[in-house]
């Protein structure tokens, strides 16, 4: 049945000329859904792309668009093909596998009574969780189970206000009430096969990010975004080997900031692909980009408004060249050379460096990442005037930004 609807969806997607991109990031969300139903969902999409002649290839994850509220492009993407087709595409691809995934998922009482004990420390002012009850916790809100294990794999209880909501649409009051808050109960650790963990735009109120996440040996996708947690980033989630996504970004948030003061705990996460530490206090680690080196997979590197002041403008060997985003803006560089590392990441499709400070002259190199869709250079010191002519090699470029006092 899972392997019937991927086709028919694609089929469907391919009629109203869906990217390829698109279609990808939608059907990844639920890459562990797919995997329980003995099928593999990138194969197949890789099919019937080729069939039909769609645009692009497949990423493993989108770029994500800067944005000063939690709003990202996946969701954007969500929104604009459900107002599209009149319907919700999660919600869509969740009940049409739930006969071929959840109904054959029979919970497993100590995990059952781990995510009881879990939900009595939340507060839940929406009623959210009020499906939590009975014996059948892998039909629970936010719940998905391994079809053939009934472990529990997957816990998503990011705030669903922003599925379905538009900035012009934003209320205040209802996203609150649709937060869920208080305590993290450590009894989930009893949860030994969670490969995903979502918290985002929750509000914890300035409590500490748990230690013993650190113990989640499985995750694959962790996001705490927005979550109005304060304080360290525990080093212990250096423990997660297996993770490809971390999302930890504040976004602006004026009540709570985490910090790290310490990075090396990244080093151990060799198999990341998504990092986004986003308004996270930085300011103290001058290794952050030798670290960052450690991480050959990564693909996608937010560091925007993490004061950092140091960087190396050259490194002897840059391991991360399939690197395609890159957000530094709004940091606190300030040197007379422009870094020359970045002339390495071929593969980019989106850098940001607004708000830093450079002060070189533009460095023709730039027209060497002849990827480029998206370049943000809005207030950089340059001392050049006028749009330098080596832009005219970035024949991809869709946004240029090169405000500020030198153009």
């Amino acid at each position: 049945m899972a392997l019937a609807f991927v086709t028919k969806t694609v089929l469907m997607f391919a009629r109203m000329k869906v990217s390829a991109a698109a279609i990808a990031e939608g059907f990844s969300y639920f890459e562990d859904v797919f995997a329980q139903s003995n099928v593999n969902w990138f194969t197949v999409l890789e099919l019937y792309i080729a069939q039909n002649h769609l645009n692009g290839t497949i990423p493993l994850y989108l770029q994500r668009a800067k944005h000063d509220s939690p709003f990202s492009e996946k969701h954007q993407v969500i929104r604009r093909i459900s107002l599209s087709m009149k319907f919700d595409y999660r919600c869509c691809i969740q009940e049409s596998l739930s006969t071929a995934v959840k109904a054959k998922s029979i919970c497993i009482e100590e995990e059952r009574k781990a995510l009881a004990s879990f939900k009595q420390d939340f507060t839940d002012p929406s009623g959210r969780l009020s499906s939590w009850v009975g014996h059948d916790c892998c039909n629970w809100e936010g719940i998905s189970c391994n079809n053939r294990t009934g472990h529990v794999s997957q816990m998503d209880l990011h705030n669903p206000y922003l599925d379905s909501t538009t900035e012009e649409e934003w209320d205040e009051l209802a996203y609150n009430k649709s937060c869920l808050g208080g305590k993290i109960n450590p009894s989930f650790l009893s949860l030994k096969h969670l490969h995903y963990l979502g918290l985002s735009c929750s509000n914890f109120e300035q409590i500490h990010i748990p230690n013993f996440f650190g113990k989640l040996q499985t995750l694959r996708y962790l996001n705490i975004s927005f979550a109005e947690f304060a304080g360290e980033i525990p080093p212990s989630l250096g423990n997660l080997s297996n993770l490809n996504y971390v999302d930890a970004g504040c976004y602006l948030s004026l009540s709570s900031k985490i910090h790290s003061r310490n990075l090396n705990w990244l080093s151990h996460l060799s198999s990341l692909k998504y990092l986004n530490l986003n308004e996270v206090d930085l300011h103290g680690n001058t290794n952050w980009l030798h670290i960052v080196n450690m991480l050959p997979s990564l693909l996608e590197l937010h560091l925007s408004h993490c004061g950092l002041v140091s960087h190396p403008l050259s490194l002897q060997r840059i391991n991360f060249t399939s690197l395609s985003v890159l957000d530094l803006s709004f940091n606190d560089f300030n040197t007379s050379s422009f870094p020359s590392w970045i002339f390495n990441f071929t593969s980019l499709k989106r850098l940001d460096l607004n708000s830093n400070s450079f002060g070189a002259h533009f460095p023709d190199e730039l027209g060497n990442l002849k990827s480029l869709e998206y370049l943000d250079l809005y207030q950089l010191g340059l001392k050049d005037s006028g749009v330098p002519r080596v832009l005219g090699n970035l024949c991809k470029l869709k946004t240029l930004s090169l405000g500020g006092k030198q153009f």
